[in-house]
């Protein structure tokens, strides 16, 4: 069920009719009813898929509680003293290491068996030339409730939060219907307590949400598909264009990316804000963002913690890597240990983020392009300082801050075009075709309206990216819903049903389009 079918607006209006009716202590019933209903439109057998996993997860989180609740039983029995506290915890840590290593072997594999499924078997029929008559279900949104759990499952290892006794409760925070298409990745400790005690459904939650929504709604129906249309028809075929053909093709790739993935963000968001469940925020104006390393904490950001609390801490203090650390330090220098501290966790970090959008050599380039562009920034930092007092440049004048933000948004559109063409001989392509003429003379004659979009709905979709720049560039400076809720109501409604109508006359629609094609759903 997409976000943007009728399905879903009937859908949802019971949805809200439901929670609004129930009393708070007994919302989440509701959540998760609802959340059932809405993943099992997806498929039986994905709900069946996703069931079995909560399963799995509740069962070994209980089990990792069980082991620390001896633990606490014993020491409460024998009053041991600290040392000997010490030592029985680590008995007690070696038994639930082994449990949370099974849990994850479990979840992580099953995500990297739906995520390579494909190339197996393509490899198997290239090798004996025949084909192989087996096919998996892919949970939906796997990738998303693959990594929360996987937070769970550790935050209860280490003992930051207690397994949840209620399976239901847990279900709910796996395939919580805002959340489970493309995120935000949610930390459960934080989902769950919202669940138990949701705020109040109130009138101005409810104003607030569909601002939200109606935002999401333009940013993906008026701007994101129309910019498709073009990006499609250029880098799927970059070898029939050249020049600023593709460069404009590039700059459209940057600005659809962002307004799909953050128009269903807004969507989801406002979505669950009215029921009372405020969502992790996920985006915060990436576009504004002076270095590469500053872009990806804007973007996507709670996949970016989640990387940093499960993957780069653990790896930055485990005890190999200090002990390397203290070595260099001792040889070389505390320069050199701080480097390789950072550098050997950010270049592991950013080889997952690119197979964990996709199992592919052009995914797997694109994280060694921002592994290397962060670990290089971060090393070249003294020289880069060096360079500029050098040269007497002012990096704190306006002019040099918006030099940062255009380098950082083309630093965007290069890692876009390693991915978008979908080869690694596409891309190549589409690189050679950039370079290959100067063609100025596109942007005066008719070019621009033979690339899928009439001159009207290319227009359209120009401006749609304008102002989307201009909202963000407004909310950097202050909360602009806060300021139209400031308003007048004549004002305020008056705006509310200007942009309504907005998406419902400008919104594409047809029998061509596709209702669900948010990118980051197919990650």
């Amino acid at each position: 069920m997409s976000y943007i079918s009728f399905g879903f607006y009937v859908f949802f209006l019971f949805f809200v009719l439901y929670s609004l009716l129930v009393p708070a202590r007994h919302r989440w019933k509701v959540f998760l009813t609802f959340s059932i209903v809405f993943y099992a439109y997806a498929g039986i057998g994905k709900l069946l898929m996703v069931i079995l996993s909560s399963l799995f997860v509740y069962l070994f989180a209980r089990l990792m509680g069980r082991q620390y609740e001896k633990y606490e039983q014993e020491i409460r029995e024998k009053e041991l003293p600290s040392r000997e506290r010490m030592a029985l915890l680590s008995e007690y840590k070696k038994k639930t290491k082994r449990l949370v290593v099974i849990a994850l072997a479990g979840m992580i594999g099953v995500l990297v068996l739906c995520k390579t499924y494909s190339k197996i078997l393509g490899l198997w029929e290239a090798v004996t030339g025949d084909e192989l008559l087996l096919t998996i279900i892919v949970p939906l949104g796997i990738s998303y409730y693959t990594f929360s759990s996987v937070g769970y499952l550790l935050d209860v290892y280490w003992r930051k939060t207690k397994p949840e006794k209620n399976y239901g409760k847990l279900l709910l925070c796996m395939i919580y219907f805002p959340q489970i298409v493309e995120g935000p990745i949610s930390r459960y400790d934080k989902l769950l307590p919202q669940f138990e005690n949701p705020k109040k459904i109130s009138w101005q939650r409810l104003c607030n949400g569909l601002q939200f929504m109606i935002w999401g709604y333009f940013k993906k129906m008026v701007i994101a598909d129309r910019l498709s249309v073009v990006v499609t028809t250029v880098l799927g075929d970059p070898g029939s264009y050249e020049g600023f053909v593709i460069l404009i093709a590039m700059i459209f790739s940057a600005f659809h990316i962002y307004a799909d993935f953050s128009g269903c963000m807004d969507i989801v968001t406002g979505a669950s804000y009215i029921v009372g469940v405020d969502l992790d925020p996920n985006f915060n104006h990436p576009f504004f963002s002076r270095s590469v390393a500053e872009f990806w904490r804007r973007w996507h950001i709670t996949l970016g913690t989640w990387f940093k609390d499960y993957v780069y801490m653990p790896i930055a203090t485990s005890p190999t890597m200090m002990k390397i650390s203290k070595k260099l330090k001792k040889g070389f220098g505390i320069k050199a240990a701080k480097n390789f501290s950072f550098v050997i966790p950010t270049a592991v970090v950013w080889l997952l983020t690119g197979l964990w959008h996709n199992a592919s050599f052009n995914y797997l380039l694109w994280g060694i392009y921002y592994g290397t562009l962060i670990t290089g920034s971060q090393l070249l930092t003294p020289w880069f300082a060096k360079m500029a007092k050098l040269f007497h440049i002012k990096t704190e004048g306006a002019s040099w801050h918006v030099f940062q933000m255009v380098r950082t948004f083309c630093v965007f559109m290069v890692g876009r075009l390693i991915t978008v063409p979908g080869t690694l001989q596409g891309t190549w392509i589409a690189i050679r075709q950039l370079f290959s003429a100067c063609n100025v003379w596109v942007f005066f004659d008719e070019t621009f309206y033979s690339l899928g979009l009439g001159r009207t709905e290319f227009h359209i979709a120009l401006a749609g990216a304008l102002l989307l720049l201009l909202v963000d560039a407004l909310q950097e400076k202050c909360c602009l819903r806060e300021k139209i809720a400031d308003r007048n109501i004549v004002l305020r409604w008056t705006i509310y049903f200007a942009a309504f109508f907005l998406v419902l006359i400008l919104g594409m629609y047809g029998s061509e389009y596709s209702t669900g094609s948010f990118i980051y759903a197919g990650f």
